[in-house]
């Protein structure tokens, strides 16, 4: 072999290696990620009545706080929960479907109302302001999102 043949071979392999090498990292990683609970959380305000109104009654404003099983894996949903800026909590929320604990399967949610009325009086009493939203699995695991200022304003 010559010399540019044998230059040629070390650096394909070379090349090769590193992208070997980068593939199984990127694999790995998805394979950790995959074996996690990942729970996404979010705060909005709805208007829509939620299954346990009938109609014809008064239509009230809620706080929804939306629990969104991200992960690969199944989660037990033992609590969903409002925080106050003074470190209190309202845990009054009524579930969309069934009760907590709630186990929720791959890319499976749940939402619970926290209604808007409640809240109000809640605070009215005190200087203070919501200030995030909380889901607790089984496990102990807890998942935050913050009380966007547009839904604080309108408490």
């Amino acid at each position: 072999m010559t010399d540019a043949t044998t230059f040629f071979l070390a650096i394909w392999g070379a090349v090769l290696g590193t992208i070997g090498t980068l593939v199984s990292v990127i694999l790995a990683v998805r394979e950790f990620r995959k074996d996690r609970h990942q729970v996404k959380i979010s705060a909005d305000v709805s208007k829509n009545d939620p299954f346990w109104l009938v109609s014809g009654m008064e239509t009230k404003t809620y706080v929804v706080i939306s629990v969104l099983n991200a992960g690969f894996r199944p989660i037990q949903i033992k609590t969903v929960l409002l925080s106050l800026s003074d470190g209190k909590t309202i845990d009054n929320g009524r579930l969309s479907q069934n009760e907590l604990p709630q186990i929720l399967e791959e890319s499976q949610s749940l939402d619970v109302y926290f209604e808007l009325s409640e809240l109000r009086k809640a605070i009215a009493s005190r200087k203070v302001f919501l200030k995030a939203g909380y889901a607790f699995d089984a496990v102990g695991n807890k998942w935050k999102c913050n009380i966007p200022k547009t839904i604080r304003q309108m408490i």
